[in-house]
């Protein structure tokens, strides 16, 4: 997406919604950048710089290394991924407390309770 894209303007000038939490998981590689715009020692994923990656309301960020195109793949990112879905399960009743789930994840139990309870 370019950053002269209407979805991409229409995103950064959107309020926030109260209730809406936010996460950010962005790339940083080492390597030069794969967008001429970009130069070689500009931090981030390739495409994306680590300071256009940021975001102020995110209530966690995790930087992990590798490409644009790969960070969604990145095993950190899918444990990252992971990590917020079952806090909020947590967070909203639909899970057992942090002890008790990791019991159940290490045994491979549904963490979502049944109708019947």
């Amino acid at each position: 997406l370019s950053p002269e894209s209407p979805f991409i303007k229409a995103l950064l000038n959107a309020e926030d919604k109260q209730g809406v939490v936010y996460h950010n998981i962005y790339g940083n590689i080492d390597s030069s950048s794969l967008l001429p715009g970009l130069r070689d020692e500009t931090p981030g994923d390739g495409v994306v710089s680590v300071e256009s990656a940021h975001l102020e309301n995110a209530i966690s960020e995790l930087e992990v290394p590798a490409e644009h195109m790969e960070v969604h793949q990145h095993p950190e990112s899918i444990l990252e991924v992971r990590r917020i879905l079952i806090e909020q399960l947590v967070d909203n009743g639909r899970a057992p407390p942090s002890d008790d789930l990791i019991e159940h994840v290490a045994h491979g139990m549904s963490i979502i309770p049944s109708k019947d309870k």
